[in-house]
């Protein structure tokens, strides 16, 4: 899905993104919800002062809650949002789960028309595609652009995503990993294979220090 926002477009919604997650009762967006609101202000703290990225490339944006933080940090690069189930709204198992109303095609449709529009410029690209099955080359040629690129692994299979994608990014790329220790971590192989010319950024630390799962690393 792609936007098209007016030149001159801004959000229509400018209060910190971890408050907006931390709240309901926004008109049109009554579901938009997010298990990792916690994150948020570590993440922009990464991308706004220790990283300054180029291009932002997401799997697994399902609700769009990691999207929008990246979003809001650096809402002048092109972010391109990748996800194998679901284009924005929570349904069936994961809405039950955080306790959100499942919504029937009218109602999503209606989501998504006022979530993208209101929440987002036209340097962001939604696309719902299976990217584990096999490596997708779309997402192969955005990982070799010579740009400073941050990827951020959280579709369902992060072990799988990082073996996959992870060695197509280039020197001083940067790439973030969610539930590191609970569903990813070095004691899978393909995991430290892929990770052998990477180091930990020092914003690890304090994702540490929070008790958050999520964690950066430098391609050296």
């Amino acid at each position: 899905m792609k936007i098209n926002n007016p030149e001159g477009w801004k959000p229509k919604y400018h209060w910190p993104i971890r408050n907006f997650y931390k709240s309901l009762d926004h008109p049109g967006v009554e579901v938009l919800s997010c298990t990792e609101n916690e994150v948020f202000p570590l993440m922009q703290e990464f991308l706004t002062e220790e990283f300054d990225p180029e291009l932002m490339i997401e799997f697994g944006f399902s609700a769009g809650g990691m999207t929008l933080c990246m979003h809001e940090a650096a809402s002048y690069v092109p972010l391109w949002a990748y996800d194998c189930y679901s284009i924005f709204a929570p349904m069936g198992k994961i809405a039950r789960s955080m306790k959100l109303p499942v919504l029937n095609q009218v109602e999503l449709e209606a989501y998504q028309m006022n979530f993208v529009n209101d929440c987002f410029n036209a340097n962001v690209h939604f696309k719902k595609i299976d990217l584990l099955s096999s490596p997708k080359q779309s997402i192969i040629n955005h990982l070799k652009i010579g740009k400073r690129k941050f990827l951020y692994c959280d579709n369902g299979d992060k072990p799988k995503e990082v073996s996959t994608y992870a060695r197509y990014l280039n020197k001083g790329d940067a790439l973030g990993v969610h539930d590191w220790g609970e569903e990813i971590d070095l004691s899978y192989p393909d995991v430290e294979e892929a990770l052998f010319d990477f180091e930990d950024h020092p914003m690890n630390e304090k994702f540490i220090e929070q008790g958050l799962m999520v964690r950066i690393f430098i391609k050296s």
